[in-house]
This record gives structure tokens, sequence and C-alpha cells, in this order.
């Protein structure tokens, strides 16, 4: 990977660990954990961080996945352990966590959501939330010894909530949401926790926050894997768990239904995605980043165009877009959240106006023109 892509990736996603200040959240860590395999990598407990909701907010559940890339063979789940050890390990995890952006428990910044059960999962399983293996008998390479348990910690995490946390479905409004590889993560797994949960709560909707990730091609320069080749060989290192409609409907080309854009029609439940039209991620990934070159320009159209086009074609009534013109990535854990705007509305007040069924536009596409050309960039 070149050396400047890899630290921007790494910048981005390490700084999912520390957020904008807001009121704390305390760890909880799976009890029995691996006897319910849900264990981060390394087989240490996972779990999540939560906030008790209160007043009109105490039957809304905010459910998160924190986000962190994910690693696909030998040698990129090695670098992982070394490099991000928070990812594939909770040994280290801190007992609080504060967190911004949709997690705010400020009324004015967060008029939705400010008052809600907050529950923050943590990311340690490096499979997109989506892996069902357990370690292998042979012992050749490093994943060998690795469980790749993402569907099995979303399980868990509605389970303690029931169990520990006083959440009683059937009276409960539930956001699932998640950022990055949790935004993936919602893609993969939305009607399955609809199955689990959604389908019993009063309401149950669903915010892909920067999870609409795009099937295009690196430029050679990068030194980056596709990640057309990172979700082919993911899927069988993780036994990876997609949407079931999706591969059922491939069954010789389910890694594809990791690609939101694949993905979306086969989802049944109720979904918001998030992404930015020159993703911060995605963009380096696949070609370079700020500043732009000229020559860089044509790449940086072709990704933009294809995230305005594919969101246009395939965002239809109940579900809900927010795209603006940014050089950026996640939205909902920062002051992002309320502070890039489309038209004058924000990722919080759609998000809000959406949740309660008032939105009078679903769709906010900004086609403004230029980078950071958004209001709030």
């Amino acid at each position: 990977m070149n050396k400047r892509i890899e630290g921007i990736v790494l910048i981005l996603f390490s700084s999912l660990l520390v957020c904008t200040l807001s009121q704390g959240l305390s760890l909880h860590l799976f009890p029995n954990a691996k006897s319910r395999n849900a264990v981060c990598n390394d087989g240490t407990p996972a779990g999540f961080y939560f906030r008790a909701g209160s007043g009109s907010g105490s039957n809304t559940w905010v459910v998160h996945l924190q986000g962190g890339f994910w690693c696909w063979n030998n040698d990129t789940c090695s670098t992982r352990s070394i490099q991000s050890p928070y990812y594939v390990s909770s040994r280290n995890w801190s007992e609080t966590l504060d967190v911004g952006g949709l997690f705010s428990t400020s009324q004015s910044n967060n008029p939705y959501f400010y008052n809600a059960n907050m529950v923050y999962v943590a990311y340690c399983s490096s499979d997109a939330w989506s892996g069902d293996r357990l370690p292998l008998s042979r012992k050749q390479y490093i994943t060998d010894d690795w469980y790749f348990q993402g569907s099995s910690i979303i399980a868990a995490v509605f389970q303690d909530l029931q169990k520990y946390f006083g959440m009683v479905v059937e009276n409960s409004d539930i956001l699932f949401s998640g950022c990055s590889a949790g935004g993936q993560g919602v893609i993969v797994n939305v009607d399955y926790v609809n199955s689990l949960v959604g389908k019993k709560a009063k309401k149950f909707k669903a915010l892909a926050d920067a999870g609409w990730m795009m099937d295009i091609q690196p430029l050679n320069s990068t030194g980056n894997t596709a990640v057309s080749q990172q979700f082919q060989e993911g899927i069988v290192l993780w036994q990876g768990n997609p949407n079931q409609s999706c591969q059922k409907g491939n069954p010789t080309n389910s890694w594809m239904c990791y690609f939101s854009t694949f993905a979306l029609p086969y989802i049944e439940s109720q979904i918001l995605i998030q992404t930015n039209q020159f993703d911060s991620f995605q963009v380096p990934w696949d070609c370079c980043s700020l500043p732009f070159s000229s020559s860089d320009m044509t790449t940086v159209s072709t990704i933009q165009t294809a995230f305005r086009t594919s969101l246009s074609h395939l965002i239809r009534t109940p579900n809900a877009a927010f795209s603006a013109a940014c050089f950026d990535h996640c939205l909902t854990e920062s002051s992002q959240f309320n502070g890039v705007m489309i038209n004058e509305v924000s990722l919080a007040v759609l998000l809000g106006e959406w949740w309660e069924n008032r939105a009078n536009t679903t769709a906010l596409i900004d086609l403004c023109e230029g980078v950071n050309c958004s209001q709030g960039c």
C-alpha cells in the first residue's frame, strides 16, 4: 500500500476512537463471550459502550456499529494486529468513551436523539461485521488462530440489551446505525437485525453512514488492493454472511453483496444512506488525496459521478439519502452531523424528519460544482 494513503487510512479509522466530547458511555463486555462466539479476533470478549436514555427517549434505542476498515488475508490481518491492536482485541479498551454528533446530549444539536438510549458497539472482528468463523485446526498463518464473529457480536448486543439494560423490544423504537465499516455492517446486517428485533419493535429504521462502498478499480500508482478483491478474499477468510436475499440471488458471486449499490435492491428494511461524494476513504484509496492536481481531477470526478448517479438511481421512498460534495467520511460521530448542509438541511435534521415520517424530501444529493462546495464542508 502507498505509505501516504496508508497513513491517511489509519488516521481516519483510528480517529473514530476519539470523537467530539459528549457525555460518556460506559463499557459492557459480554459475559460468557466464548460460549456465545461474541469475541474479538484474539478471543477476548467483545462488547459495547452504553448510556441510558431518559424522559421521552427512554424507549428509543440507537445501536451504532463502530468503523475501522477490515483485513482480508494473512498479511493485512498481521499488519492490523500490529498497527491497530484495538481493532482485534478488547484487552486495552477504555472503561468509558465520549462520542459526539448523533451521540450528543445537547437537545439543540441533536433534537431527535439527545436523550435516547445510546449503544456504541466496539469493532474488533475485522470482518465488516459479517463473519461466522472460529479458529482453524491448522496453525500455518496468524489468522488460523483468529475468530471472525461479527454476526455473533451483533446478536449478542441485542441479547444483552434485553437481559441487562432494560430493552423491551415491543415497546422500543430502534435506530440501527454505523459509521464506515460500521456502515458496511448496517448494509450487511440490517435485515438480519430486523428479523431479530425490528419486526417486533414499534419502529425500526437504519442509517448507513459512509457505508456506500463503490466497486472502483484503484489506479496502479496507489499500490492498493481493489475493494472487490478484498471482499472476494475476505468472504472466504471470514466465512462471511452478507444479506441473505442477496446471497440467494447471487450464489456464485455472494461477495458482491458487500457492495451497497449491489445489495440495496435486496434490502427490505428502511434505510438512510449518508455518503460524501468525495469520500475521504474511497477517493484516496482509489486515486489520490487533497490537494488534487488537474490530472487527478479526471479520476476524482469519475468517482463523484459514480456516487451521485448510483444514489439517484437506487434511493426511493421510503429509503433516504444525504450526499454532500465534501471530502469527508462519516458525519454521525462529530459536529459535522449538523454542520454540513444541503439546501439548509443537515444530516441531523433529515434523519430526524425521516425518522418521524415527516421528511418533505428524502434524497438530498448536492449538485454543486467543485470539491468541498457544500455548505459546512
